[in-house]
């Protein structure tokens, strides 16, 4: 086994997908959540992504995951920590205050949801063959 083998396996690649569905962040961005959940969480990597698989998208709960199961769902409900805030805007050279050109940030509740529910519906297809 090599020390990369296990980044590569099946299992972390299904996680990897649940990620990139949910958040809407690519392969590595998800790979180095993955990795960094597991430091936290106090696992191998292997065994927070048969947590993430097999527990929360397939519903199947083996009591050695249980603990990590649910560290991971209240990881998921919450989003990812996303780039600092630009500065504010510089005074220009008359005294004003450059107007901000950003727009209000849009209400995301619903594609959080439909990502979670797509991340599930995409592993439970997997499993079924559909």
């Amino acid at each position: 086994m090599t020390a990369t083998e296990p980044m590569s396996s099946p299992l972390v690649e299904q996680a990897k997908g649940v990620l990139m569905l949910r958040y809407g962040h690519g392969s590595y961005e998800s790979l180095a959540t993955l990795t960094q959940w597991s430091h936290e969480a106090g696992v191998t990597l292997q065994a927070l992504c048969r947590a993430m698989v097999s527990g929360i998208c397939q519903g199947r709960v083996g009591p050695e995951d249980r603990h990590v199961v649910r560290w991971l769902e209240q990881r998921l409900r919450g989003e990812l920590p996303g780039p600092v805030a630009p500065p504010v805007p510089a005074p220009r050279s008359d005294g004003e205050v450059g107007r901000s050109s950003r727009r209000s940030a849009p209400d995301i509740t619903m594609v959080k949801r439909w990502r979670y529910a797509s991340a599930v519906h995409a592993a439970r297809a997997l499993e079924t063959g559909v």
